[in-house]
């Protein structure tokens, strides 16, 4: 058994093996909102040399008849597979209220039949922007994800023909789905930059905005909205940013911001402080604190009772000391002078 699966698997990355039964072809169509159409070409292993895999590109590349189409051209290797054509075409549509796509497949079709290939299936991915075919002939359509012309054997047969769009975007969902996931990253990121700097309420509020953000930009969903926003003239970049910020957001900004905002509502920060001298010792340096070791001169008198050492300043006061551990070692020298001076009363 493991020695029949070692050889199937590795008679499938032979790169010129059999990708579809013999004498057919494949022809694969899907255009993109912003206008870009990619058009892979598949067919079996008798004839698909390299050289054919290029004419049948050129031959593609006349399948959309918009003027302003731009066709690029190329050789898919599918890292050591089965190879196919590859025809990237932009502009095969002017965006508008209802722009219209003009496609004709006839002269890829007689090229692939040329060769002796048997059939041709020419298979057009859906559009996430609702259209109304008029194209010829019919095709079969399961409803939602393409629509499929199986075994055309006859030039005359291939499809060709108009999809009109029509575009309504909603553009709230739209740029909320976009901008509530941009928002949501920076907010996360500045929240951070609050908990490093021991900015824990601010970190909080941060947090919570960012997780608010985000979910709302999850919540609005708009990917077709996005779509139909391009189609319809509106600008390309909600288009173009919205899969990678809708990763992001999913991944990294929900859950990072309500780890932010766990961290900034429930971390007891340590406040800053300035020593406070008591009566008759002398006034420090800007920034000292007591530390472990040090004790008062004995010409110094002792301080009063229940005297406060260390008085709380906030962190941008000049007088405060930055050191974290300044501050605790600062704390244990106040309780070990404090009992000092508890035993040296009792012992009088």
């Amino acid at each position: 058994m493991l020695a029949a699966a070692a050889a199937l698997a590795l008679a499938g990355c032979e790169p010129f093996g059999p990708a579809y039964p013999d004498g057919t072809a494949d022809i694969d169509i899907q255009v993109s909102p912003d206008g870009t159409a990619v058009t892979e070409i598949y067919f079996d292993n008798h004839e698909r040399t390299e050289d054919a895999l290029l004419d049948a590109a050129h031959a593609a590349a006349h399948i959309f008849t918009d003027p302003g189409a731009i066709p690029d051209l190329s050789i898919n290797g599918n890292s050591g597979g089965y190879p196919f054509a590859v025809v990237t075409t932009e502009h095969v549509f002017v965006p508008g209220p209802n722009p219209v796509i003009a496609f004709d497949t006839s002269e890829v079709v007689e090229y692939l039949l040329g060769l002796g290939l048997t059939s041709v299936d020419v298979t057009w991915r859906q559009l996430d922007v609702p259209y109304s075919p008029g194209w010829q002939p019919p095709g079969e359509t399961d409803g939602s994800d393409y629509v499929k012309w199986e075994g055309v054997t006859d030039v005359a047969d291939s499809p060709r023909g108009t999809a009109t769009l029509h575009p309504d975007p909603n553009v709230l969902r739209a740029y909320v789905s976009v901008l509530g996931a941009l928002a949501g990253l920076i907010m996360m990121a500045i929240g951070i930059a609050c908990l490093a700097a021991r900015r824990h309420r601010a970190a909080g509020a941060l947090g919570a905005a960012a997780t608010v953000s985000g979910v709302l930009a999850l919540a609005a969903n708009g990917y077709g909205e996005v779509g139909e926003l391009v189609a319809s003239g509106g600008p390309s970049w909600p288009y173009t940013l919205f899969e990678p910020l809708s990763m992001v957001d999913l991944l990294i900004v929900v859950p990072g911001a309500i780890v932010v905002m766990m961290l900034g509502f429930t971390k007891v920060p340590h406040p800053y402080v300035v020593f406070n001298p008591p009566p008759g010792w002398a006034q420090p340096e800007t920034g000292w604190l007591p530390y472990a070791g040090w004790s008062p001169p004995p010409t110094w008198p002792p301080a009063p009772k229940g005297w406060e050492f260390l008085t709380p300043v906030r962190n941008r006061d000049p007088r405060a000391n930055a050191s974290r551990w300044a501050r605790l070692a600062a704390r244990g020298w106040v309780s070990r002078y404090e009992s000092t001076q508890g035993e040296t009363a009792s012992g009088r």
